[in-house]
């Protein structure tokens, strides 16, 4: 796509309000959820970390999802010592090389030195949640919370959850900061797309990289209605809705319809990989299926004794069946509403109504 056009809708009022919550002193911590694919992390760097740096303030930003779990806690460790020494990275390496001792101080010493500073120092985590999934790493968060009690005046942090639900929030972090849910984008955000789709067009038919069979047919005209519905269909998400647009511009001849339905099913696919299928075990897939297709009556012992012989059991209890869906409850997977469960996932739940039980 062209270089010369801003894909990115700014969220300038929201990066000016989390900045005020900071410079007015009325936070020194905030965590930032939002639910997935709504473009926290495009507003983070985008909108909230200029608007710090022209302010004046020194700004690391650090994304928890673009390092293996296996080495979070590690690197996490790393990126807050030499946040703390003013980002002097390779002197704190040489240090290391030169053999002074390697034993970082606690954080709270660390951050002291950062008080005599004259910017503010801000820390940006994103996809913090994927700390809780690890104990070293609460015990590390914990420890920055604790840091940031003692030097909180000079020091701000930002922490980016995603939920699909975006009132949750984890205990860690409403105990510990004040909480701000990521708006939604708003209708304006169509006719930014709209604007785009029009110039993106124009430009394509002017280099003469389409056949003139298509012009001032369908392909170059799209109507607000139409987009609004595919929005909308497509849980309001800012990133499957641009993925839409590109591929309806790159491509001529596919209809809004097929294209839409390209982005539900990558939108199914990602929920599917946040679920982690594999790992829910035999008895919950069958059990999320189940529900999936409305069924409600699950203690049943019939039901039981089909759920025994599709897991190769001798039995499944009435207990075994409570303790998954609590399981799938407390990781968000379900809900229960009305006496009814329900996936909270409506893209997964499409899917899995679609799943045959042998692909299961």
């Amino acid at each position: 796509m062209s270089g010369n056009l801003h894909w990115h809708y700014p969220r300038n009022a929201l990066a000016q309000t989390l900045f005020q919550l900071w410079e007015n002193e009325l936070t020194d911590s905030i965590t930032l959820t939002a639910p997935p694919l709504s473009g926290k992390s495009q507003f983070l760097q985008e909108d909230l970390l200029p608007l710090l740096e022209k302010k004046g303030w020194r700004v690391r930003y650090f994304a928890c999802s673009q390092v293996p779990q296996k080495y979070l806690e590690t690197r996490l460790h790393e990126v807050l010592v030499d946040f703390a020494m003013g980002e002097r990275w390779l002197s704190h390496q040489l240090r290391q090389f030169m053999g002074t001792s390697t034993t970082a101080s606690p954080l709270a010493a660390l951050f002291s030195q950062m008080r005599k500073g004259h910017k503010p120092c801000v820390l940006l985590l994103d996809d913090a949640g994927l700390l809780l999934k690890k104990d070293n790493s609460t015990a590390l968060l914990k420890e920055l919370f604790n840091a940031m009690q003692i030097n909180g005046q000079q020091i701000k942090l930002l922490l980016a959850s995603t939920d699909l639900n975006p009132l949750n929030c984890p205990t860690l972090f409403t105990q510990n900061s004040s909480r701000v849910t990521l708006p939604d984008i708003g209708n304006e955000f169509i006719d930014h797309l709209l604007g785009l789709y029009s110039q993106l067009t124009q430009s394509v038919a002017r280099s003469g990289q389409i056949n003139n069979s298509y012009e001032g047919i369908t392909w170059g005209q799209m109507d607000h209605g139409s987009l609004m519905q595919a929005f909308k269909t497509l849980q309001r998400s800012p990133a499957a809705m641009r993925s839409l647009i590109e591929e309806l511009v790159l491509d001529p001849e596919k209809s809004l319809p097929v294209a839409l339905k390209r982005q539900i099913q990558l939108q199914q696919r990602h929920s599917m990989a946040d679920l982690d299928w594999e790992d829910l075990g035999r008895l919950g897939r069958l059990l999320l299926l189940a529900i999936a297709e409305g069924r409600q009556q699950l203690y049943g012992k019939s039901y039981r004794d089909w759920l025994a012989e599709q897991t190769g059991k001798s039995a499944i209890s009435a207990s075994q069946i409570q303790s998954c869906l609590k399981k799938m409850q407390r990781n968000k997977v379900i809900a229960l509403a009305a006496d009814h469960w329900h996936i909270v996932d409506a893209q997964l739940a499409r899917l899995l109504r679609h799943q045959q039980e042998n692909k299961i």
